[in-house]
């Protein structure tokens, strides 16, 4: 399927009814930046969508999925329906995998920076690695789940945090009179509170759109 020729095809149909993007967007239920990502090309319609959006524009959807008016066609809007589904699919999961692969290399370079540029600030060897174990764990379910905003949090939440800990943790001294750094701990606290802030949103989210 061609998306250009598609996005192409609905906004001269959308500037046909007299409906501008946020117009449009509203009887969908959308944003009118959605309408805009549809005519661009950068994204398609949901699947829930292709029958109210062709409705709304006057065309069937073997139209709309073909991207042009077709005058005497045979009604494959079911196979097509099908086929667009499956692309839809097939789309998602690339996306997805991609945006996986730069949020893990993202988070090898903070942690490279993290614990061996700057070690002579914190000294420590087991918790950047610790936390680099957690962040992937997390951030491969999240993306997978469709937590969008979590993954982001956890993504720039590791050095965030570091620095957080840079900027506030200080000295002291144990009962034995030894010298104390709570680095350590300022920085895995913060970047949990970070984790789970990302978190609490996206089940914020999840729970509005299902309303």
């Amino acid at each position: 399927m061609n998306q250009i020729k598609i996005g192409q095809f609905i906004s001269q149909k959308r500037k046909e009814k007299g409906y501008t993007q946020n117009q449009l967007g509203e009887l969908l239920g959308v944003t009118g930046k959605t309408i805009s990502r549809w005519e661009t090309g950068k994204y398609m319609p949901d699947l829930s969508l292709l029958i109210p959006l062709s409705e709304l524009l006057s065309i069937s959807v073997h139209e709309l999925l073909v991207g042009e008016e077709i005058e005497n066609s045979q009604d494959e809007s079911v196979l097509l329906t099908l086929e667009y589904s499956n692309y839809l699919k097939i789309h998602k999961q690339k996306y997805k995998t991609m945006k996986c692969i730069i949020c893990l290399l993202f988070l090898f370079v903070q942690f490279y920076i993290c614990r061996y540029v700057y070690f002579e600030i914190h000294g420590m060897k087991e918790l950047p690695l610790g936390l680099l174990e957690l962040a992937v764990s997390i951030v491969i379910i999240t993306i997978y789940s469709n937590y969008n905003t979590s993954s982001i949090c956890i993504s720039f939440g590791y050095s965030v945090s570091f620095f957080i800990a840079y900027l506030f943790n200080f000295d002291g001294l144990d009962s034995g009179g030894g010298k104390t750094n709570n680095f350590w701990l300022i920085w895995l606290f913060s970047y949990l509170i970070i984790i789970f802030s990302g978190l609490i949103i996206d089940v914020f989210k999840k729970k509005y759109k299902s309303k």
